[in-house]
């Protein structure tokens, strides 16, 4: 579809105009928005977005991949730390129950 230059759209408003009366052309020149050269996206610039967007793809997964690395470290750690904890813990119960039977 062509842009409408201004001069057709106020041809058009004239026309219009006449038949339907200021007011009502008005009301549906409303409808029909201005051309705007500079708010049209071009090949160029669809292309650069999409060199952008490829971009923050990249480093999503990069992102996403060393999260990943740390998680797994940090669910290492945790089960050491558990196995720690429950070491100790049978450690102490033994020794408790050691000091319970020689009070008894």
């Amino acid at each position: 579809m062509a842009a409408v230059s201004e001069g057709a759209r106020n041809d058009l408003y004239n026309g219009l105009s006449e038949v339907l009366g200021r007011e009502r052309a008005e009301t549906l020149m409303s409808y029909l928005p201005r051309y705007d050269p500079a708010a049209v996206a071009t090949h160029s610039d669809i292309d650069e977005l999409r060199r952008e967007i490829a971009g923050l793809r990249a480093e999503l997964k990069g992102e996403i991949a060393e999260m990943r690395t740390v998680t797994s470290s940090q669910a290492a750690a945790l089960l050491s730390l558990q196995r720690t904890l429950i070491t100790g813990f049978i450690a102490m119960f033994a020794a408790m129950a050691g000091i319970f039977v020689a009070v008894l």
